[in-house]
């Protein structure tokens, strides 16, 4: 158990170092990811103010761009020798040319014609109708006449007020010209100066953040490496005490093993000390109990003297109670020890338990206490179990009921259903606290109420590894003054009435 929970401290202090270390490289990427988004911040400012300049420079790119078309404009609009030729020449075409005058003379003849009677009914016609026909007729002849005297013709006034016509134009357009020009280099001195001034200030700004940028990349440079550096020591550090802890663990841990190996190896010659302790007191105590009880027994024929008698009486209860006491120590050194077998053979259950109540009736009757043994009639048959087994284990309840129970009466219940023998024995004894109930079943274990009593405290710890040997289980319900009660459950198969050869008549055989 300690190393388990060794071995789990060792992996909880391996678990927290590898999470400092990561937490401090987590920290230190951080804190790295941090300086360089700072370096980031400073170039997109930077970036962001060369944009502005270009953004100028290609105002005043487009600005030129309009003021050499303006020019271009104006040169065209000028009056150029060409011009001048091609008005003159014009004008001498005019100058040479004829005036023709054409005039048109239209002369107009009115006849009369007579007018024809006409009847009572025609004119009455006419009256609704007024007739198409009149008595004037009108005659018109044209006549076409051309003179070909030339007329005055002044060359000179119509070429001055063509020129004076063309430089007005020309004059409006220089006016107009005049104001775009001024007004582009209006714009263009405004740009230059914008641009100066941001030329100006972008090379000083330019200059200091250079500066600063060679100083704040040396400070950031500067910080990684006092970062890294106590990052790398601080794992250093970390590795050295965790190699510390882990190598004082492994230390602890061979230390533990070689001591384990060292009381294991003194268990292993404990027990087979007291192995031979055990097939010591076999042979040395338990031939001799014998023989003394078997001399007793021979005296109590032959002694008339009921003094003598009494003596006699005594060594034989004291020889028998040594006996159990040495029967007990090797049951339990064969159960501790997984040598005890299970046999089983035929029986008549019923038949063992009326042995068992009259072995226990003098007992009880000593301690003028009430033996009571209710038996279920269905156990009355042939049944196939270990009787020797099941005879220990009552022979064990009841000898501790009858011990711690003062006055009252022991009663030992037995009944049969679902295949398993259940076996009660309840008694009026002094009970115990539920604290109790968990320690009864330790071997060498007594309760405060049974001190003074005799015995090792072996009894219920042989019960409970004798009914587990069985595949049984035992519960236990106690009240403090009240008495206790021992629930034992076992299996036990029925087998056919014709197996008679192997009943109880033949009687247990104890397993070597």
């Amino acid at each position: 158990m300690q190393k388990v929970k060794n071995d789990i401290v060792t992996k909880m202090k391996v678990a927290a170092g590898y999470l400092f270390l990561l937490a401090a490289l987590f920290f230190s990427l951080l804190f790295i990811y941090n300086e360089m988004q700072s370096l980031v911040a400073s170039d997109t400012e930077e970036s962001s103010k060369t944009d502005s300049l270009l953004l100028l420079l290609r105002k005043k790119d487009n600005n030129t761009i309009a003021m050499l078309q303006e020019l271009s404009n104006a040169n065209s609009s000028l009056l150029s020798t060409q011009d001048l030729e091609r008005i003159i020449s014009e004008q001498d075409r005019d100058i040479n040319r004829q005036r023709v005058q054409h005039r048109v003379i239209t002369k107009r003849d009115s006849v009369i014609r007579p007018v024809k009677k006409k009847g009572f009914f025609k004119r009455l016609a006419e009256a609704f109708v007024p007739s198409k026909d009149t008595a004037v007729v009108l005659n018109t002849s044209l006549e076409f006449r051309t003179d070909t005297v030339l007329q005055p013709y002044n060359a000179a006034d119509s070429l001055h007020q063509k020129i004076r016509r063309i430089s007005q134009i020309k004059q409006k357009a220089r006016k107009a010209q005049a104001a775009n020009n001024s007004l582009l280099q209006q714009t263009d001195s405004i740009l230059s100066m914008r641009i100066d001034s941001l030329i100006k200030g972008l090379e000083k700004e330019v200059s200091e953040r250079s500066l600063q940028q060679a100083q704040l990349g040396r400070e950031v440079r500067q910080r990684s490496i006092q970062t890294i550096g106590f990052i790398a020591l601080g794992a250093v550090l970390l590795s050295v005490i965790f190699l510390t802890l882990i190598w004082r663990d492994i230390t602890r841990s061979n230390r533990y093993r070689k001591e384990l190996e060292k009381a294991n190896k003194r268990a292993g010659e404990l027990l087979e000390a007291r192995e031979k302790m055990m097939l010591t007191i076999t042979h040395d105590f338990k031939a001799p109990l014998g023989s003394i009880m078997g001399y007793t027994d021979l005296l109590a024929r032959l002694v008339a003297d009921d003094r003598q008698a009494f003596y006699l009486e005594n060594m034989k209860s004291s020889s028998e109670h040594l006996l159990k006491l040495v029967t007990d120590l090797l049951d339990f050194h064969r159960l501790d020890l997984n040598k005890t077998e299970v046999n089983n053979i035929t029986f008549n259950p019923a038949h063992l338990f009326d042995e068992i109540k009259v072995s226990f009736t003098p007992l009880a009757r000593a301690k003028q206490l009430q033996l009571i043994c209710e038996t279920d009639p269905a156990l009355n048959g042939y049944f196939k179990g270990d009787p020797l087994r099941i005879r220990q284990i009552a022979n064990n309840l009841l000898s501790n009921a009858v011990k711690f129970t003062a006055s009252g009466s022991v009663t030992l219940h037995t009944d049969y259903h679902d295949g398993c023998l259940h076996l009660t024995v309840t008694d009026t004894g002094k009970g115990m606290e539920e604290a109790d109930k968990q320690r009864i079943f330790q071997e060498f274990t007594r309760l405060p109420d049974a001190q003074g009593e005799e015995g090792f405290g072996l009894g219920l710890s042989i019960v409970h590894k004798l009914v587990h040997l069985l595949k049984g289980n035992i519960e236990v319900e106690s009240q403090p003054g009240q008495g206790s009660s021992f629930r034992v459950t076992l299996p036990l198969p029925t087998v056919d009435k014709g197996d008679k050869e192997d009943a109880l008549s033949e009687g247990p055989r104890e397993p070597q």
